[in-house]
């Protein structure tokens, strides 16, 4: 019986066993169940609260590729630096600290921010911001209603209705499980499109990071001091700035960047090639003093070398600047260009800025004028500063747009240089419209198209195309690429503006866009077109970064030439070559002859265009430009200039040609090209000007004008007065010939009226103030008409001299 009994008490007992075991398998089952869907479902919820008080990030920049000209001389490189930065993470982890251990931080925080010379209030304020970042502003009560009933734990809206995003949520949210992220993408999809912002834009500020820049461009004795001061919330970082060797050298070319990438120029049109991929460093903190670091290494950004050789850019730089403080335009751009491959040599406009520091004007008068303007104006201007006008800006070119009339013509067979044209001064057989030739008080008369070209005579110009037509003057505009991009790797390009079709070429329209006006073209489009005039008829793609970049055996770099890019061949090798001639003709007894020289044989065409404005065409505001290239014999090298209202108000030929002789002959001399006087034996002369009775300033630039030089047989000032000079008025000399001049300061001295019958109101100003008149105006602002003195007669330094002008 015992044993009976017994065995039924150890079936009780194993009965009660089994119980007890399968109650704790389903409460142990229960738990594992709930922890299953807390870790699948509710993730966000409880294991990412501990770990977003563990984890920081800090974004590990790619070291950007450097930019070099085409010979290898380095224009920017990203040099190493430290920065100092701020974990957000580690802050929130300290305010929530006490005792020794917040103590000891908060004596290395004090430390650092007296090295950094920061105010600590200010930046704690920071980073309490930090953790929200505002991305929209005066939100709707329909937008506020949406976000709401979304129930989002990133995005969220306070009582001024205001959106935040915030930054811990959002890491939180990368960690979510499958399920809980795509419920949460769905809510900030929806939120995104109800307040039209771009999600990407906003994850990508997110994803900067946890920690943020409190000090840039650390010195490595500051920078070591920090780190040995061993801070868990400041750290100090090696990073990547941008530096420019020469700011000021082709800075619309390079342009420049930040720590957001390439703001302008190729440093932002290839900003992908340049930049690279960064990386990143997260680091897992179990508390203030104990932490693991994991890092995503970033790869570095390509190389780029650039067709602008630098020493033709200094060139450039230097006599641009120049001629622009003495012409005084509101603005002006010199583009160098390879007519064989399109390579574009040298490019720079003026004002220009400093690429290294790109928000500030370089003028002193401009920077005051800024630091009055409001943040709103402030950043209109740093924008219009870095906008290059050689791509960007349009113009209408003027006289040089007839080297196309000419070419097309010449293509077409229309005419040919044994036709003749005739010039009265006008244009008047278009109803309600009179053209009128820039000669018109002195008609040209018959001329054959050589004389048309040398004397750019427009009446004979809007013969010539009627004599084309418009249908294939239209085609001729299209085919050499007017009214569509160059596809220069440049930002920012223009179309310019062309008719949209025939029909809406009138007979005035087809008239004036004879000779360049009615049509809008930027620096870029003129300059290859021209080129195409004189290159075998190539219309060619611009190009501004060299393609072909490879190593030696020795791991030297070796630049090759690139090839050109063809767009089509719109005229002739047979055109080309007699527009070459013509060109020349130009340049040694036309109407460019200013930019003659004795080094190099060049041809050229100058333009110059009545400004439009409010719609209106006003003459008191010009655009001077002039296009050369050289050697024309075979042509290399191109270069077009362009002054938007220069102070003279003058032509292209006057205003250009300085600058453009000055640029082409130091081209040549560098480039070694072939001299005129060593292998032609070409001898140039000029006609002696006649400089008696005008004050030694003026005799002087009209000397400097027929390349002639001078002598002067006593002490002078600028207002003496020329009585006699060595050499008879008409007399022909060689180029660069002496002129001795005899002055006399005497006040009984007289003054020769000089002959003002060619002059606009600012030209003859101009020169009554170098000649010392007392005078005064009568009439408008116009072209002059008359004085009270006769041209050519004496007056005394008292008498008042009248200057009358059309209205």
């Amino acid at each position: 019986m015992k044993n009976k009994k017994y065995i039924i008490k150890n079936k009780t007992v194993s009965s009660r066993s089994a119980v007890l075991f399968f109650i704790f398998i389903i409460i142990f089952s229960t738990i594992i169940a709930k922890l299953a869907y807390l870790q699948l479902y509710s993730k966000n919820k409880y294991s990412v609260e501990q770990f977003k008080d563990s984890v920081s990030y800090t974004p590990l920049e790619a070291k950007r590729g450097s930019i070099f000209d085409r010979n290898g001389n380095t224009l920017a490189k990203s040099i190493s630096v430290y920065n100092g930065y701020f974990s957000t993470l580690d802050y929130n982890r300290y305010k929530k600290s006490n005792g020794k251990i917040k103590d000891t931080e908060t004596k290395k925080l004090d430390k650092i921010f007296d090295i950094l010379q920061l105010n600590k209030e200010e930046i704690f304020e920071k980073a309490d911001q930090y953790n929200n970042l505002l991305i929209k502003k005066g939100i709707t009560e329909e937008q506020n209603a949406t976000i709401k009933s979304k129930n989002s734990l990133i995005v969220s809206v306070n009582s001024n209705k205001e959106v935040y995003f915030s930054v811990l949520e959002y890491d939180k949210f990368k960690l979510y499980s499958q399920k809980a992220k795509e419920t949460e993408e769905k809510k900030l999809d929806e939120i995104f499109s109800v307040l039209e912002l771009d999600k990407k834009k906003v994850f990508d500020r997110a994803d900067r990071g946890t920690n943020f820049k409190i000090k840039k461009s650390i010195s490595p004795e500051l920078a070591k001091e920090i780190k040995d001061i061993n801070s868990s919330i400041i750290s100090v970082e090696i990073e990547q700035s941008r530096n420019y060797l020469d700011g000021t050298l082709a800075p619309f070319v390079v342009g420049h960047a930040n720590e957001n990438g390439g703001q302008s120029g190729i440093e932002n049109f290839l900003n992908d090639t340049l930049s690279g991929t960064n990386g990143s460093k997260r680091v897992i903190r179990e508390n203030l003093n104990k932490s693991v670091e994991d890092v995503i290494e970033a790869k570095d950004g390509k190389d780029l070398y650039l067709t602008i050789d630098s020493t033709i850019q200094k060139y450039v730089a230097e006599y641009g600047q120049k001629y622009f403080e003495e012409e005084k335009p509101i603005k002006m751009s010199v583009i160098v260009s390879d007519v064989t491959n399109g390579d574009i040599i040298a490019m720079d406009s003026f004002p220009k800025y400093d690429n290294n520091n790109p928000t500030v004007p370089l003028d002193n008068n401009a920077i005051k004028e800024f630091e009055n303007l409001d943040e709103k104006e402030k950043l209109k201007k740093i924008f219009s500063m870095w906008r290059n006008p050689a791509v960007s800006d349009v113009y209408e070119p003027g006289s040089v747009f007839k080297l196309i009339t000419a070419s097309s013509s010449l293509e077409e067979k229309t005419d040919t240089l044994d036709s003749t044209f005739f010039c009265n001064g006008f244009i008047r057989d278009i109803p309600g419209v009179t053209l009128r030739c820039f000669n018109w008080q002195n008609p040209h008369g018959k001329e054959t198209f050589t004389e048309a070209l040398d004397n750019s005579c427009n009446p004979a110009f809007v013969q010539m195309v009627r004599h084309l037509g418009k249908e294939k003057f239209y085609r001729y505009i299209n085919g050499f690429g007017f009214g569509n991009k160059t596809g220069i790797n440049l930002p920012g390009e223009s179309n310019g503006k062309i008719p949209k079709s025939l029909s809406d070429i009138g007979a005035a329209e087809l008239a004036t866009m004879s000779y360049g006006h009615g049509i809008s073209v930027t620096p870029i489009q003129m300059i290859m077109a021209a080129n195409a005039v004189v290159n075998g008829g190539y219309l060619l793609e611009p190009q501004i970064n060299v393609k072909n970049v490879e190593k030696d055996s020795d791991n030297k770099i070796k630049i090759k030439e690139n090839e050109a890019i063809v767009k089509n061949q719109i005229i002739s090798k047979e055109t080309s070559d007699k527009m070459r001639v013509l060109m020349e003709h130009g340049v040694t007894d036309g109407i460019v002859n200013k930019v003659y020289s004795n080094n190099v044989r060049i041809g050229g065409k100058s333009g110059t265009t009545i400004k439009a404005v409010n719609g209106k065409y006003d003459d008191k505001k010009t655009v001077a430009s002039l296009y050369i290239a050289f050697p024309i014999e075979n042509p290399k090298y191109s270069i077009l200039i362009v002054f938007d209202e220069p102070k003279a108000n003058s032509g292209g030929t006057s205003v250009c040609a300085p600058l453009a002789k000055k640029l082409a002959e130091e081209i040549a001399e560098y480039k070694q090209l072939t001299k005129i006087n060593d292998n032609n034996g070409i001898v140039r002369k000029t006609k002696v000007p006649d400089v008696r009775g005008l004050t030694l300033e003026y005799a002087t630039e009209l000397l400097k004008g027929q390349y002639l030089n001078y002598s002067i047989d006593s002490s002078a000032s600028p207002k003496s007065i020329v009585t006699r000079q060595s050499e008879d008025p008409e007399k022909s000399l060689v180029e660069g010939s002496t002129v001795k001049l005899t002055v006399s300061d005497d006040e009984d001295t007289k003054l020769r009226v000089v002959d003002f019958s060619k002059m606009n109101y600012q030209q003859a100003i101009d020169v009554a103030n170098k000649m010392g008149y007392k005078y005064k105006t009568s009439g408008g602002k116009g072209k002059f008409v008359s004085s009270n003195k006769e041209i050519g007669s004496y007056i005394s330094k008292d008498e008042e001299i009248v200057l009358t002008f059309e209205d």
